[in-house]
């Protein structure tokens, strides 16, 4: 019985069929509701390896928004692979999983998005992943538009920008004043700006003032999303804090600010950089009943009386 397991983002997904090996595919494609999606990536990874049969799927969806969504049409539009059940978590549950499995904390998924979860004796909340439009406060796609931003600012001569960003934005894309209709047709816009989180973060390191006070603003804003999920779960103190996703890779830059925000909310909780991914968390989530019973709320499911 073939188990497809995957993470799927707004950049990227990442699948593997049980332990095998890991394929990427793109990621959500935002005019596409989750059913959608998840029909999208079943039949591209059963091409990709060459299946005729996907028994269960389960893994993590950005986009979910933490509402349970109803599966049961894109199971009937697998039923020619055989699929019989589909899993689908938040990504945040499935961060969560990989990053602290059974125990108490709070783990912040940071990627192009963000959303923080924390799990303790008042129950699991989660805080902010509400997608570009209307949250995903100190995510990549958030340094990665500042930094846009400052260097557009730069090009007109307004206050706030960045010769620096302005260089490399224009190394990498060429005329500036083409870049909104190049993000405005890109089929992930928000992928495409988050992208620029990188330059912002090299930058920085280089001493950029203006970069390195965005990182300072998003370490801000995610201290404050991990202090309320923290205090919505119940959490005081000596509970670990994981960060997951690509924006761990800039804990140097966003880390100190994080942690001052985290002080003055009254949580003196340490911040570590998780081990394992999303798509281990997932993995968990397939392979682990107890697991699926905690995080019921937060799941969405669909699977034949009679496999």
């Amino acid at each position: 019985m073939t188990t497809l397991v995957f993470d799927q983002g707004q950049t990227s997904t990442r699948v593997v069929v049980e332990h095998g090996e890991v394929i990427e595919l793109p990621g959500r494609s935002p005019e596409l509701p989750v059913d959608a999606n998840v029909v999208r990536l079943v039949r591209e990874a059963a091409a990709a390896w060459g299946f005729a049969d996907v028994a269960r799927v389960v893994g993590g969806a950005t986009g979910m928004f933490g509402r349970r969504w109803d599966l049961t049409a894109a199971l009937r539009e697998l039923a020619d692979l055989g699929t019989h059940e589909l899993v689908v978590a938040d990504d945040g549950v499935t961060g969560y999983l990989g990053a602290l499995g059974d125990a108490e904390g709070v783990v912040l998924a940071a990627g192009t998005g963000v959303v923080a979860v924390g799990s303790g004796p008042a129950g699991v909340a989660r805080v902010d992943g509400y997608g570009a439009m209307l949250g995903d406060e100190g995510s990549g796609w958030w340094v990665g538009r500042r930094g846009l931003i400052a260097a557009l600012s730069a090009r007109d001569g307004r206050a706030g920008g960045s010769e620096a960003l302005a260089a490399v934005a224009e190394a990498r894309w060429g005329d500036l004043g083409a870049l909104p209709s190049l993000v405005a047709a890109a089929a992930r816009p928000a992928g495409l700006v988050a992208s620029f989180a990188e330059q912002v973060a090299d930058v920085a390191r280089l001493g950029d003032p203006v970069a390195a006070g965005i990182w300072r603003l998003a370490g801000a804003a995610l201290g404050d999303a991990i202090a309320a999920a923290a205090r919505r779960a119940g959490l005081r103190a000596d509970v670990p804090v994981v960060v997951t996703g690509r924006l761990g890779g800039a804990l140097d830059l966003f880390g100190d600010a994080l942690l001052d925000r985290l002080a003055s909310a009254g949580l003196a909780l340490p911040v570590t950089v998780a081990a394992a991914s999303p798509l281990d968390g997932a993995r968990r989530l397939a392979a682990d009943p107890a697991a699926r019973q905690r995080w019921l709320p937060l799941l969405s499911i669909a699977s034949t009386a009679d496999p």
